[in-house]
């Protein structure tokens, strides 16, 4: 068996760098020495025919042949080496470390019974809370719709226009002084407006001291706001009217006048007024009988004139309005035509208020329209110009002085 004669040479070099394959070196069957030195002459150089120079020529087709296949054998085992040498280079990944038996994670415990239980009560609870508030919030929601349709309706029943006064009795309340808790009067009163349901009371006590005085009071669910001239709902409150009556018999409308003349009556009024409260309230006098009284004494303590004067005087000192009845059924007829007129009353103040002021509006000049003189005073200007410069009326004159009027700027 034949023994290769490559030897293969093994070096302790820092260089990788793999040896050429003995392929790669090159190897030449002849030796052709072209020498270029400029001193030789040219006649050294072979022939073209010579034998020596087609020697040559095989030769460096084999050389060039031989170059080309060693520098593919020799770039293919750099390239196998690159390939190695980057195999070896790439990272290597970790080993994955095992977890030992004491790190690893403990499962979870199942839960008892009881931990069921209450967790299922807890949801439950969530649920019921949950459709709790549901309920509230819907409620809410119900109300709110409630109150806003009911605002709508008051606001709709406050801003009614009201024509009958027998309609705004339902909402007065007059209250008869004590001295005629047990009056005819009161009865027949109450008998009269009973179709009306006004309320009808008796005060307690006298705010004022030997004095029978009315007073009425209203229940106020609006109130009247004269900047938007409309009515506005308001909660439901009693308001006592700044109105009062006396009432007197003729028997005691003259011990009072004995007493003290006329001043007698004036200080009544004005004791039942500061007792009230409200020195500027309008006052209203009732006095009973004072017909039958003339015809009982036929004036011999006073006479009906002395008594007109002393009523008169208390008119006109202290703004007192005054009635007089004979009967009971007059007394109760002015009852209730007072207390109309009084419940009706805001209701006619706010339709007779005068409208809210016109705005200004500043016109600018080319919108204003000039003085025009009359027709007449044309005609009377063109006649004297005419009679002055003795000529005959002048048409055309007349329309060009006319020209010079216009509207506007």
């Amino acid at each position: 068996m034949a023994l290769s004669s490559d030897i293969i040479e093994i070096s302790d070099s820092d260089n990788d760098a793999p040896p050429l394959p003995p392929s790669s070196q090159p190897s030449f069957s002849g030796v052709v020495d072209l020498c270029l030195s400029d001193d030789d002459d040219d006649e050294d150089l072979p022939a073209p025919g010579d034998a020596l120079f087609l020697q040559g020529l095989n030769a460096t087709g084999k050389r060039k042949r031989h170059s080309v296949a060693s520098s593919m054998s020799s770039a293919t085992g750099y390239e196998d080496h690159e390939l190695d040498l980057s195999a070896d280079e790439s990272p290597k990944k970790a080993p994955r470390k095992k977890q030992s038996s004491g790190t690893k994670t403990a499962r979870k415990p199942r839960k008892t019974e009881e931990e069921k239980a209450a967790a299922k009560a807890q949801k439950q609870k969530d649920a019921a809370d949950k459709k709790a508030m549901k309920a509230v919030d819907k409620a809410e929601k119900t109300a709110a719709l409630a109150r806003e349709k009911a605002a709508k309706q008051a606001y709709k029943a406050a801003n009614k226009l009201i024509h009958d006064k027998k309609t705004t009795l339902a909402s007065m309340e007059i209250v008869f002084p004590p001295s005629l808790g047990n009056s005819d009067l009161l009865a027949s009163f109450r008998a009269h407006i009973a179709p009306y349901k006004m309320t009808v009371s008796v005060a307690p006590t006298n705010l004022v001291r030997r004095q029978s005085v009315f007073t009425w009071r209203r229940t106020m669910t609006a109130e009247y706001d004269p900047v938007m001239r409309e009515w506005q709902p308001v909660q439901e409150h009693t308001q006592t009217i700044d109105t009062y009556m006396m009432y007197m018999g003729a028997d005691e409308l003259v011990r009072v006048i004995s007493e003290d003349s006329e001043d007698g009556l004036k200080n009544a009024v004005r004791l039942a007024r500061e007792g009230y409260g409200s020195p500027k309230a309008q006052m209203f006098l009732m006095v009973e009988g004072l017909k039958l009284y003339h015809r009982r004494t036929g004036g011999i303590r006073y006479t009906k004139t002395q008594l007109e004067l002393a009523l008169a005087g208390l008119q006109l000192a202290e703004n007192t309005h005054l009635l007089y009845v004979d009967t009971v059924n007059e007394a109760v007829e002015r009852l209730y035509d007072l207390s109309a007129d009084l419940g009706i009353k805001p209701y006619k103040c706010a339709s007779l208020s005068p409208l809210p002021p016109a705005t200004h509006r500043t016109l600018t000049p080319p919108l204003l329209l000039q003085r025009q003189p009359t027709h007449g005073h044309l005609a009377r200007g063109h006649v004297g110009e005419d009679a002055r410069a003795g000529t005959p009326y002048d048409g055309e004159r007349r329309a060009r002085h006319c020209g010079g009027f216009s509207y506007g700027a």
